[in-house]
């Protein structure tokens, strides 16, 4: 009786076990459903500092610049009460994760085909390879207006007669694909680059002049500004067409003067610092997220110098404002 009652008890036990089984398997499609959804976003600011963990306390894993690639994989909250975002990003080749701040992280604003506006790229006479850009900044700001300016000259000729030696110039400090090595622009012997502009300004490459000439890579809500359009429309440029422009800025409620201009750089996650460079480029034209590091390309800008962070209207100032950006391709 023993016996029996031990293996009465054994097959209890077993069959309890394959009981509770079916009901813990099922939790799994019910845990991963609370994982979170990643989201593929770009740095917002100049320069991004990217932390060890969530609030400004922690200490600098690496710093991005303005449209890197970014994948957000978690939120969490700083000791602040600020969301911080853990991303993941490649740097120098490898995967690396950290932390920035949730003001400095956008998301692609998804676009729906917009027959009207299809329509008037077409009638600008847009190429094929700049509306991508358009639509983009169509979908963020659709009261933006934008004119193409064609300039009927040739892609090659331009790059060509910009690209000679001494015309345009970058920081000696840029990285070696940012400077030229045409003849007279490089001393093969000394391995080093004459200065064309004292010393600490050399000459430019043609593929970071041919960087700075495509406007296409300034189709975003930061640099399309140095497009805008600056002939005077009664309709549009008024008083409190310009207060709404600066609403929501540090200049809101301060007073309009002549002889003035802002002053400050844009923060990278509520420390303050300024931008590590003066233009949007890449650390090389493939990789166009990066800026100069302390270079310029002087006189290759398509359409002026490309306003700094503090410089830009946005978000609030959408209605009226026109661009008029250049064709040369």
């Amino acid at each position: 009786m023993k016996k029996l009652k031990l293996k009465r008890g054994i097959a209890l036990a077993a069959g309890l076990m394959l009981a509770l089984q079916p009901p813990a398997a099922s939790m799994i499609p019910l845990l991963n459903t609370y994982a979170y959804t990643e989201k593929s976003g770009t740095v917002n600011a100049s320069t991004l500092n990217v932390r060890s963990g969530p609030g400004t306390a922690n200490s600098i894993v690496t710093k991005l610049s303005r449209g890197a690639s970014v994948v957000v994989v978690g939120e969490e909250t700083a000791s602040d009460g600020a969301l911080w975002y853990k991303i993941r990003f490649t740097s120098n080749g490898r995967e690396m994760t950290g932390y920035a701040s949730k003001s400095y992280i956008k998301f692609k604003t998804a676009y729906t085909t917009d027959g009207n506006f299809e329509a008037f790229l077409n009638a600008e006479g847009f190429p094929e390879s700049y509306k991508d850009g358009l639509r983009s900044l169509h979908a963020e700001h659709p009261q933006w207006v934008f004119r193409a300016h064609k300039t009927g000259l040739d892609w090659n000729t331009v790059i060509e007669n910009e690209s000679i030696v001494g015309r345009n110039l970058v920081s000696k400090n840029s990285i070696s694909s940012w400077k030229s090595i045409a003849d007279g622009a490089y001393n093969w012997s000394s391995g080093t680059w004459p200065g064309f502009d004292g010393s600490a300004w050399v000459a430019a490459s043609s593929d970071i002049i041919s960087y700075y000439m495509d406007p296409r890579n300034f189709m975003d809500d930061q640099y399309i500004f140095q497009f805008l359009l600056q002939s005077y429309d009664s309709s549009v440029h008024t008083a409190d067409g310009l207060q709404t422009m600066l609403k929501g800025t540090f200049m809101e409620s301060g007073s309009i003067s002549s002889g003035g201009s802002p002053s400050g750089g844009s923060q990278s996650d509520g420390s303050s610092g300024t931008p590590s460079g003066t233009g949007p480029g890449g650390s090389d034209p493939s990789n166009p997220a990066a800026p100069p590091a302390g270079g310029s390309s002087g006189g290759s800008q398509s359409s002026g110098s490309p306003v700094t962070d503090s410089g830009a209207p946005s978000g609030s100032g959408d209605q009226g404002i026109k661009f008029e950006v250049l064709s040369l391709l």
